[in-house]
């Protein structure tokens, strides 16, 4: 499958950001975002159920801001609280 996406459980989960975001921060800047491993435990948070989906977004939008993006984070957070519902597979 290529970087794009690897199987986890039968799920296919991105090895980026979502929504193009690695893809143009690659484009602009040269490299993957500093804080790509965030998307990509948010992913697993999310096909695992291993926390709630309230404390999955609420730990990537820390972790971003973390790495020095805090109004970035703040859109990311926004952006999975609408549109990561369908995603999420806990309870």
């Amino acid at each position: 499958m290529g970087r794009a996406a690897i199987t986890y459980e039968g799920w296919i989960m991105s090895k980026a950001c979502s929504g193009g975001l690695s893809c143009l921060w690659k484009k602009f800047y040269g490299e993957h975002p500093p804080f790509e491993t965030s998307c990509k435990s948010h992913d697993l948070d999310y096909r695992q159920g291993r926390r709630r989906r309230s404390e999955a977004d609420r730990l990537l939008r820390v972790r971003v801001a973390d790495k020095g993006y805090p109004v970035l984070a703040w859109v990311m957070w926004l952006s999975v609280r609408i549109f990561g519902g369908n995603f999420y597979n806990g309870k």
